[in-house]
């Protein structure tokens, strides 16, 4: 049986979660950040969609997805921000900000941390158009 969420067809992004957090109580939650992961929310607004409490929202998102609830909005932001590198010609500033970034120094960061490579490195090496086939 398959264990991936996958986020909507719009990013084509696919983040691995556990079966907890893929039905029951903790689904409405996980899709909301899936599917508006450019908005800006609070971690208490999400435990509220769960119906629990803050703490007991966070270490139940953390077993489930190996990730606490900050690590996994920045994670979907990042798979939404590499598809854009991979096959559009936007710049990394207008990607950096339809992903919900709005400091760059901090979006070339998380992205280091999460991809392995700066946001200019990585289209340099992904993107469709630009690489010998």
């Amino acid at each position: 049986m398959d264990r991936r969420a996958i986020i909507p067809q719009r990013s084509g992004i696919s983040i691995p979660l556990c079966r907890r957090f893929s039905s029951g109580r903790n689904r409405p939650s996980r899709e909301h950040i899936e599917n508006n992961f450019t908005e800006k929310f609070t971690v208490d607004e999400r435990a509220g969609l769960a119906a629990l409490g803050r703490c007991s929202f966070e270490r139940r998102f953390k077993a489930a997805t190996h990730n606490t609830v900050i690590e996994y909005i920045q994670r979907v932001k990042i798979e939404a921000a590499k598809r854009s590198l991979e096959s559009e010609r936007k710049n990394v500033s207008e990607i950096m900000y339809d992903v919900g970034y709005g400091d760059a120094k901090a979006f070339r960061d998380v992205f280091k941390k999460v991809a392995g490579l700066t946001p200019g490195a990585y289209r340099d090496k992904y993107h469709t158009q630009w690489r010998a086939i």
